[in-house]
């Protein structure tokens, strides 16, 4: 069965680049870990807006896993810039933030104030 053409064809793709470009960030990546004062689904939103409000043109998604992670993945048009993984901890989150290098200052901007 050929899958050539279809959307699911491309759905396949775009899964797979999502799944290799953030190892690769996890891998590769500068890391930065953050305590924050939020629940968990609200950090994660919190950290969505704020990479979106910055003046790059950011797009972040949030995806919550089959665990008790939420991830946040933040992409500058094809390309995954950074990745944030939002755990329970304490009466908060923790969140690490992988970011490639040439974003500069990003996972700071995405955790202030969450």
């Amino acid at each position: 069965m050929s899958f050539r053409g279809s959307g699911l064809h491309a759905l396949l793709l775009m899964l797979a680049a999502h799944g290799a470009a953030a190892a690769d960030l996890r891998q590769d990546g500068a890391r930065s870990d953050y305590a924050l004062g939020l629940a968990p689904r609200q950090a994660a939103r919190c950290l969505a807006r704020n990479a979106e409000l910055r003046k790059d043109p950011l797009k972040a998604q949030i995806r919550e896993t089959d665990t008790l992670v939420i991830e946040v993945l933040v992409r500058q048009n094809d390309r995954v810039v950074a990745l944030a993984h939002v755990a329970p901890w304490k009466s908060g989150a923790v969140a690490t933030i992988w970011r490639d290098a040439s974003t500069g200052r990003l996972a700071d901007a995405m955790a202030d104030g969450c």
